[in-house]
């Protein structure tokens, strides 16, 4: 009797991160869930392309699973911008189910779909139907859930210098009272963990014209049967050179990194024009006084 094709795939993904993670049968069976939930509401509206519905395995789940590796711990909270068809969230909240998960995604369509495969998979999640930049300490979604982010999370979303000026605001706020805003100042920025395409230098080029950014770059191997990563928390330092090694020849052409963003802060411009004028007026000033002393 023929294997099922969508059994034989998922165990080929759990194969293909067993390096860095135990999948069990029930998880599996929650991913096969979801795949067929995101097939039936695809033909309904455009969660994915149509082509990218035969790679839910190989691409999405396999992608979206490479950032447990660069997890703290278990048991952090973490929030998921622009979640869309819920890759990596929802991915992570299925493998991880001890992490805090919140999606944010304005489309309300779409946050419906999210909070449907979160019940069907039995998944415990917080999905919120709002706009990124529309988040503020005063409203009571970010109270609960954004000011104790640890962890942010986005896949195919804005530029990276869009996506720290949103973070940022989440600290520094705007329209709020000064008791608000020191409450802000003693906050940490959530750490990021981003999943850029093959224009990733530029976007990062870019923001580091804005941003003081203080970011590593993992390079995501393509999937494959026998694919292959170092634990996030070994020591065999030799494992983890052969695995560099493996994969140099392969980096300028990935397609999918990830970029770890630990820290970074607004660059302080320089208003060099803005003193020239004002020591020029001083002086003349000065001179006025002079002639009529």
């Amino acid at each position: 009797m023929a294997q099922d094709p969508c059994k034989s795939a998922s165990y080929e993904f759990s194969r293909a991160i067993e390096s860095f993670i135990d999948v069990n049968e029930q998880q599996l069976e929650q991913l096969r869930i979801y795949e067929r939930l995101l097939i039936d509401w695809n033909s309904r509206m455009n969660l994915v392309s149509a082509g990218d519905l035969t790679r839910f395995w190989s691409r999405h789940c396999y992608e979206s699973a490479q950032l447990i590796r660069f997890l703290p711990h278990d048991n952090l909270a973490l929030t998921d911008l622009g979640s869309g068809a819920g890759f990596p969230a929802l991915v992570l909240a299925i493998l991880k189910p001890n992490l805090n998960v919140t999606l944010i995604e304005s489309n309300a369509r779409k946050a419906s779909f999210l909070s449907h495969v979160s019940r069907e998979t039995c998944c415990s999640t917080r999905v919120v139907n709002a706009r990124i930049e529309e988040l503020t300490l005063k409203k009571e979604i970010e109270a609960k859930a954004i000011t104790s982010t640890e962890i942010v999370t986005a896949r195919a979303l804005a530029s990276i210098s869009k996506t720290l000026g949103w973070l940022q605001g989440w600290r520094i706020g705007q329209n709020s009272t000064e008791e608000e805003s020191a409450h802000k100042n003693t906050r940490q920025i959530p750490r990021a963990l981003l999943l850029k395409g093959s224009r990733w230098q530029d976007e990062l080029a870019e923001a580091q014209k804005i941003w003081e950014i203080h970011t590593n770059v993992e390079y995501i191997k393509k999937f494959s049967k026998n694919s292959q990563n170092p634990q996030s928390n070994t020591d065999d330092t030799a494992s983890k050179d052969a695995y560099r090694n493996s994969t140099k020849n392969t980096q300028e052409n990935s397609t999918i990194v990830i970029l770890k963003v630990w820290n970074w802060s607004r660059k302080k411009i320089k208003h060099r024009r803005k003193n020239k004028v004002i020591t020029k007026i001083k002086k003349s000033k000065w001179l006025q006084n002079t002639n009529k002393a």
